[in-house]
């Protein structure tokens, strides 16, 4: 798999912002950057139109790519607690 341009020109941005910090704070400066780009919270829920839920699971839609409304499905039933739902 190829990296887009873009990817390569943002690496080298970066390796040349910190090319002349010393390394602890080169790191520090990455770890910051790395927190910025993660999730707040890794587990909350994905949005409604999921196909997948860190919390709730898989969706269970027979046809999920016409309706999301499965009553038996733990992210799109009405009573669902999915994407802040009821529950």
């Amino acid at each position: 798999m190829a990296v887009p341009p873009e990817i390569i020109v943002a690496k080298n941005g970066i390796l040349a912002a910190i090319g002349n910090l010393p390394i602890d704070a080169a790191a520090d400066l990455l770890q910051d950057l790395l927190g910025e780009l993660r999730p707040a919270d890794p587990a909350a829920c994905t949005g409604v139109t999921a196909v997948w839920c860190p919390v709730h699971g898989d969706c269970a839609c027979p046809y999920p790519q016409v309706a999301l409304q499965d009553p038996d499905c733990p992210l799109h039933a009405p009573d669902s607690a999915h994407a802040g739902g009821p529950e």
